[in-house]
């Protein structure tokens, strides 16, 4: 993920989404997916940073999963003053398992 060169240096909360051909869910504090019906007001942040990095690299997912195509989206908001829109990218990270 890489935030927007006005957004490096400001605390925001960092959200993931995960979009299968039978779910949409979103990872928890916890590190766990939860089912999600797609409302934004509903999305919880997997991750608080107190200073965004120009790159930020997560872990998202260790363990076993079933075959399939896996969408993650990755995006954030920055939660200083006002705070602001949640910027995901625009394309997902794809992921096919065997």
């Amino acid at each position: 993920m890489s935030p927007q060169a006005g957004d490096v240096g400001l605390s925001g909360e960092v959200f993931v989404v995960l979009y299968t051909s039978t779910s949409l869910s979103y990872l928890d504090t916890d590190g766990n997916f939860v089912r999600w019906g797609g409302s934004l007001k509903n999305l919880q942040p997997a991750f608080e940073r107190a200073d965004l990095l120009s790159t930020e690299s997560f872990e998202v997912f260790s363990g076993v999963v079933e075959s399939g195509l896996y969408r993650i989206f990755m995006g954030y908001r920055v939660t200083e003053g006002e705070g602001g829109p949640i910027h995901f990218n625009a394309k997902a990270f794809r992921v096919t398992v065997d």
